[in-house]
């Protein structure tokens, strides 16, 4: 695993692809709102969306605000709350 961000409000993790685990044969992502105490762990298509959204996203250098305001659309979708983090 990778820490690919990391602010005061938000925590974007990336796994890598794993052969011997089907959740992770294409790698995910955990983003986790520190704010709200929870996170969300995506794979697969929306990982990939993902993935294409924030590479466009950095390809000007974004700050904290920008990127946390990217981030902060998956707050609704972050249901697993933060239990070691």
């Amino acid at each position: 695993m990778q820490m690919m961000y990391n602010s005061p409000n938000y925590c974007v993790v990336a796994f890598p692809a794993q052969e011997d685990s089907a959740a992770l044969s294409e790698g995910g992502y955990e983003i986790v709102a520190k704010n709200l105490k929870r996170g969300l762990f995506i794979h697969g298509p929306m990982a990939a969306h993902f993935q294409k959204s924030v590479q466009k996203l950095v390809k000007q250098p974004p700050d904290f605000a920008e990127m946390d305001a990217f981030l902060g659309q998956f707050d609704d979708w972050m249901t697993h709350p933060l239990v070691l983090h």
